[in-house]
């Protein structure tokens, strides 16, 4: 998959999409996204005609690895682990409840966890910057 330009992973992305309940990966990281995408993935099975279409053979090629890289995708992941809440009148974002609890350059990310920012594009782009 690495041969392959981000205009085609998001393409795939799109399908893949269809068959897979994107709202399931509540991971924060790189592999953690990784892993769940390719559970998800695992759970629809082999379908249709078209080898080169089916689940099983876009997992061995490493799409979940390729998804995870490409900056579009993970933004939309990372938008659906962001929670609007009204704390004293004004909107603050949180991680959303389901969320792992994860470790990366000694940073604790957890549910429940506040982020910074005062639209969800800024408390995406936070909490893209502490998962790295």
């Amino acid at each position: 998959m690495d041969k392959e330009s981000d205009q085609e992973i998001e393409s795939i992305w799109e399908r893949e999409k269809k068959y897979i309940d994107v709202k399931k990966i509540k991971a924060v990281s790189k592999e953690g996204m990784q892993q769940a995408i390719a559970q998800e993935m695992q759970n629809v099975g082999a379908r249709g005609r078209n080898t080169q279409a089916n689940t099983d053979f876009l997992i061995k090629r490493g799409f979940p690895k390729a998804v995870s890289k490409n900056e579009k995708i993970r933004r939309e992941i990372l938008a659906d682990n962001i929670k609007l809440i009204k704390v004293r009148g004004q909107n603050r974002f949180q991680v959303a409840k389901g969320t792992p609890t994860v470790y990366i350059d000694g940073k604790q990310i957890r549910a429940g966890q506040f982020l910074a920012g005062k639209s969800e594009e800024e408390a995406i782009k936070s909490l893209e910057k502490k998962a790295g």
